[in-house]
């Protein structure tokens, strides 16, 4: 889902660029009657590329990254009371130049 935006630097020199961003909502609900630590992963994106940029959002902040030697896994490992309810918001923004497409590996 791209779209254009316009940045002028401190040159005065226009330059445009593509973007993309993705946001995630996950919701854990401990059903237990007793307190437990639960831990939740995600694969977020990693740029191999010079041309684009990787901006992540993430709250709370992970508490583990690069798990098992790879880039881009974190986890969240959150003591979770009876009953309780913890939500986790990560996300990602993607800027590359207007003139270049963005593939996947």
């Amino acid at each position: 889902v791209g779209s254009e935006m316009c940045i002028r630097d401190s040159t005065g020199i226009i330059s445009s660029y593509n973007q993309k961003i993705e946001k995630y909502e996950v919701s854990i609900r401990s059903l237990l009657d007793y307190t437990i630590d639960v831990t939740a992963y995600a694969a977020l994106p990693v740029s191999e590329a010079e041309d684009l940029t990787v901006t992540l959002d993430t709250s709370p902040k992970p508490t583990e990254s690069n798990i098992e030697g790879r880039r881009g896994v974190v986890g969240w490992t959150i003591p979770m009371d009876a009953g309780a309810t913890e939500t986790i918001n990560y996300g990602w923004t993607l800027k590359w130049p207007e003139d270049q497409q963005l593939g996947r590996r």
